[in-house]
């Protein structure tokens, strides 16, 4: 006890403390700075491999793209689904359908809310929800039979069911226009100076059985507002449904429509068949299309992240050479300004080994309060801080490459890289930065032991 009493005397009485503890607060927030970005971009690049798992997807090769693209045949597509590696395959097809019963839903940004659209789906438990890109919010996903059996059914999202006073277990009707002249690109079935003129009017009337919620994007900047309002005004007004439906559905139009244009994932049993897998589809791939896998996806990812994970490189090493040196000189004022009072403390029979226990217990002392300050302001601004840092880097690096918004990383059912920037404190790193601020320190101490090793208690107390 007196002991602990005296180290926080003389703590209290050399106000020259004040420095260290300035040095540990700015050297610590620093230091997590630079670890912090370094591990959160780790941590989005495990969370993908978590998320894709054993997934290929393929999809478009906007690279290799000069003149058009082809569709891809659906017979294709389920050719490739029906290899012993795959477990389950999804892709998405879409159809517009017209209601009275439904009110769209608008949002800030865009003029007219966007067209209700029915996306067909294969896989029935759907890969958004497994992957967590989408959730459940009440009612059930579909069955199997109801995929392969055309079965009108669908799932709406939340927003639209509460914009509308619809509940599950609601029926609504819905009519698929099919038309005579295919030439126009703009026209209005409910007006008499329509360019296109309808031939049939098929009706559908599909019972909901859940609803979902996505989350809306958020525009990052002036040139994003249009496209982000777009976005999530479609996120709202999509409605899912079988994909063999809609097919059907597409089947019945003048111009029919024998593929799709957008990624197809194949979920296989095992990973280790990545490889196998690829290999045996390639032949039913159209050349406009490549396939992308976890590796392919995780080397997109590094690259876009690169630069903050130089940043985060050069401020910790920077940061640590600085520390090291700064806090060695505010030791050496310590010792200047504690000198003769080591000497006398020798003098007085203290032995050199219980002084040196004293000084690193006083300066031990200090770096833990100062750590503790720091990680208590950390917990409030270094997961923001962190976030705009690593997506202003994305925004950067995207406009480099003349990217869009989601960037071509973004995939059916994965989402886009931000999506797994989630900048969160862990304990860990409250520990591994700790530890290591608290090394720095005390490796720089080194100095002032040195000086008190070094020299006899008559020199200490005449200098």
């Amino acid at each position: 006890m007196k002991y602990a009493q005296r180290i926080m005397i003389c703590i209290k009485r050399n106000k020259i403390y004040l420095y260290l503890l300035a040095i540990v607060l700015i050297l610590s927030q620093v230091v997590f700075l630079s670890y912090f970005i370094h591990k959160t971009n780790d941590r989005a690049i495990i969370g993908l491999h978590q998320k894709i798992g054993a997934r290929v997807i393929t999809t478009l090769d906007w690279d290799e793209i000069e003149d058009g693209y082809e569709l891809f045949p659906y017979e294709d597509i389920r050719a490739i689904g029906k290899q012993s590696e795959v477990k389950a395959f999804d892709y998405r097809n879409e159809v517009i359908l017209d209601t009275k019963n439904i009110e769209k839903i608008g949002v800030e940004g865009v003029r007219e809310a966007t067209d209700i659209t029915f996306i067909g789906i294969q896989y029935a438990q759907m890969m958004d929800i497994e992957m967590k890109t989408m959730e459940l919010i009440s009612g059930r996903v579909f069955t199997q039979d109801e995929i392969n059996n055309n079965a009108q059914v669908m799932l709406i999202s939340e927003q639209m069911r509460l914009h509308n006073n619809l509940q599950v277990g609601d029926t609504v009707q819905f009519e698929y226009f099919e038309y005579d002249e295919i030439e126009a690109t703009e026209f209005d079935h409910t007006s008499d100076n329509s360019t296109r003129t309808i031939r049939t009017k098929t009706p559908y009337v599909f019972e909901i059985i859940g609803t979902y919620h996505k989350q809306a994007l958020h525009a990052r900047g002036e040139k994003d507002k249009e496209y982000t309002s777009y976005t999530n005004s479609n996120l709202l007004n999509s409605i899912y449904v079988s994909g063999n439906l809609v097919e059907q559905m597409q089947q019945l139009d003048t111009k029919k429509v024998e593929g799709i244009a957008g990624d197809v994932t194949y979920l296989l049993y095992d990973a280790k068949d990545i490889e196998q897998f690829i290999e045996t589809a390639q032949k039913y791939v159209p050349e406009s299309y490549m396939f992308v896998d976890m590796k392919s996806m995780s080397e997109q990812m590094e690259g876009m992240l690169q630069t903050s994970r130089s940043l985060s490189t050069m401020i910790f090493t920077t940061s640590v050479l600085l520390g090291i040196v700064i806090s060695m000189l505010v030791l050496f004022l310590v010792f200047k300004h504690r000198r003769r009072e080591f000497g006398i403390y020798l003098a007085l029979g203290i032995s050199k080994r219980g002084l040196i226990a004293q000084v690193l217990s006083e300066i031990f002392v200090v770096t833990l309060v100062g750590i503790a300050l720091s990680f208590t302001l950390l917990q409030f601004i270094m997961p923001s801080m962190t976030g705009a840092i690593i997506h202003n880097e994305i925004m950067s690096s995207r406009e480099k490459q003349h990217m869009p918004i989601d960037g071509i990383e973004k995939f059916e059912g994965v989402g886009s890289i931000d999506a797994y920037i989630k900048p969160a404190i862990q304990l860990e790193d409250y520990i591994v930065v700790g530890v290591g601020v608290l090394l720095i320190i005390l490796g720089s101490t080194l100095l002032l032991l040195y000086q008190i090793i070094k020299y006899p208690v008559k020199d200490i107390l005449l200098e």
